[in-house]
């Protein structure tokens, strides 16, 4: 077979669905005939591809498997607010609030069940990455949007692998990691904030930390306003903009009727077609040639 791997692929995926609508028992039964199938089948194409068959049927039952085992986290994560439940992992992350410390716990036990997630918990002490901690909370799951298109946190943090969130967190024990590479890494992020706050003033810090380190908590409003429309401006920039709305041919239209265009070539889109400012064609640059030169009256006959 020239592309086992898709081959495998396929084959994870077709367990996943068999699974989803049919049962365990039933992927068991159709693995064991398929093997006996294989073993005793005489045909050449079969007794030269044997080890290739039998991996393929190894990725359908993982498929099935790793499918249980996602549902099974699911339903033991599916429980209503105010829940209490008590957990026992290590700490994976760790997220600075203003007086107050996000935790990610990595569980090995969620309410005495062996199961494998990650939970936020919420604590005004605050640990070392990698520490080992036993107690209990209060389910607060994570808000899903109401409008559409709105922001859903519920999706945004299954993405991030997510399941829970536990808030009035009572911490039974703890045990510290003996070794922890990551651990290390955040006290080296920490040293470095504290040279930064000694070097800069608050506001330069601040936002040095976000730009170097990633750690955000310390921003301003202003500033963090400031990256939300820098945000909008970047993509606006790499939006692939239908020059054609506006008659900007970059490129001859018997090859192709759009085009990712430069930002002031996205400006004057945005300001025509949506604010409907007139726009006089000066621009002579390579990208926009076209517009002034066959264009150059297109307003006057708008």
């Amino acid at each position: 077979m020239k592309r086992p791997i898709l081959y495998w692929v396929i084959l994870f995926m077709l367990g996943e669905v068999f699974v989803k609508y049919c049962s365990v028992g039933w992927m068991g039964i159709l693995g064991i005939v398929s093997v006996g199938g294989i073993r005793i089948c005489r045909q050449s194409y079969v007794k030269k591809n044997q080890m290739l068959l039998m991996s393929g049927i190894l990725f359908f039952v993982l498929g099935g498997i790793s499918f249980c085992y996602v549902e099974r986290q699911h339903d033991i994560c599916d429980v209503e607010n105010g829940t209490g439940l008590s957990f026992y992992g290590k700490i994976s992350d760790i997220e600075k609030k203003d007086d107050t410390y996000q935790y990610r716990v990595a569980t090995t036990l969620l309410d005495d069940n062996n199961i494998r997630v990650h939970i936020l918990i919420e604590q005004e002490t605050e640990f070392a990455i990698g520490t080992w901690i036993r107690g209990n909370g209060i389910v607060q799951q994570f808000s899903q949007s109401t409008n559409p298109g709105g922001f859903d946190e519920s999706a945004y943090q299954f993405g991030k692998g997510n399941y829970l969130r536990l808030t009035h967190v009572e911490v039974l024990s703890i045990k510290a990691s003996v070794f922890s590479i990551k651990a290390y890494l955040y006290r080296i992020k920490n040293y470095m904030i504290q040279i930064y706050y000694r070097l800069f003033s608050e506001t330069d810090a601040s936002l040095a930390c976000a730009m170097v380190l990633g750690e955000r908590s310390n921003l301003d409003t202003d500033t963090k306003l400031l990256y939300q429309r820098n945000g909008i401006a970047h993509l606006i920039a790499i939006s692939g903009v239908k020059t054609l709305k506006l008659d900007i041919p970059l490129v001859p239209e018997t090859r192709i009727n759009w085009a990712f265009v430069p930002l002031h070539i996205a400006i004057i889109y945005i300001l025509k077609l949506c604010l409907d400012e007139e726009i006089i064609p000066r621009c002579r640059f390579p990208c926009s040639r076209g517009y002034h030169k066959k264009h150059i009256n297109w307003q006057k006959k708008q």
